[in-house]
């Protein structure tokens, strides 16, 4: 049996349905009692992290296979398996390793979602066993580092804020069936302030975001990019961003070239003129909304 278990955990990728199909029931089910806990979660991150740890092994007809034999399932399940553990647990080890699983998994569900609208439903449509969604699992991680100045973080809980932080930006992307819940569930003001004021040599007049230097960098223009996903596509989170002007003027600094966005942007800014007080509404984001 522990050679059977081994030979299943060897760091290598599979691409057929029953390969896959191996590794996922191996990622969905634990071997404690066979193999210690610290093992156990080490081995289910190593086969996630070479079976589904980059967007090349997540995309297309893979991707698609993955999905079809319960990858996302089981991702989302043992993030909430690993979660127990590492809020429950009194070895810090047991409860690091828990940490770096969960980041395996989230970071995997970020390329399964990239491009897939199946899988982006999947992730929607995922219910653990108290009733709650896939949607709402990434919420409460989020939710869980509220307030946490980057700063205060360590290396790994950075990680795990910027996968989830990628998870969102992928969901959310031309997918309102998405963005209208994230913005029930109070996503809206959580991405708000991990933008603006998660570091706190950001001041109120700041218009950019981070720079090169701060490891924090990817995951607030992923922050910020999930906030303009949802901008359009949900009405409530539009009017929500629309008061916010140093937002706006983020939003505009980083992306107000993009061609692409310029309706999104219009939209934003003729609800903020609606909104605002007259003296905060700059006269210069007229030339925008023509």
């Amino acid at each position: 049996m522990m050679e059977e278990y081994m030979n299943c955990t060897r760091v290598e990728i599979v691409h057929d349905r029953k390969g896959l199909t191996s590794v996922i029931n191996r990622i969905r089910h634990t071997q404690q009692g066979k193999i210690s806990l610290l093992d156990d979660f080490t081995h289910r991150k190593l086969l996630i992290r070479k079976n589904m740890g980059s967007l090349k092994l997540c995309q297309l007809d893979r991707g698609e296979l993955l999905r079809e034999v319960g990858a996302i399932n089981a991702l989302l399940i043992t993030i909430v398996e690993a979660e127990k553990f590492r809020v429950n647990h009194g070895n810090k080890e047991i409860q690091d390793e828990a940490l770096e699983l969960t980041v395996a998994c989230w970071g995997a569900l970020r390329e399964l979602a990239c491009g897939s609208v199946g899988n982006r439903t999947a992730i929607r449509e995922f219910i653990d066993s108290n009733g709650g969604n896939g949607l709402e699992w990434m919420v409460k991680h989020l939710e869980a580092y509220d307030g946490v100045q980057w700063k205060d973080m360590n290396g790994v809980q950075i990680k795990l804020v910027t996968a989830v932080i990628g998870v969102l930006r992928n969901v959310t992307h031309k997918t309102p069936e998405n963005c209208t819940p994230f913005h029930v569930y109070g996503l809206t003001p959580l991405l708000i302030w991990r933008v603006l004021y998660a570091s706190e040599e950001e001041s109120e007049h700041d218009s950019s975001l981070p720079d090169q230097s701060k490891p924090w960098r990817e995951a607030a223009f992923r922050a910020a990019g999930t906030l303009i996903n949802m901008i359009a596509e949900d009405k409530p989170c539009l009017q929500f961003c629309s008061m916010n002007v140093r937002l706006i003027s983020i939003l505009l600094h980083s992306w107000g070239s993009n061609k692409r966005l310029h309706k999104v942007f219009a939209n934003l800014l003729r609800a903020a003129k609606e909104r605002l007080p007259f003296d905060k509404y700059s006269p210069n984001w007229d030339t925008i909304i023509k």
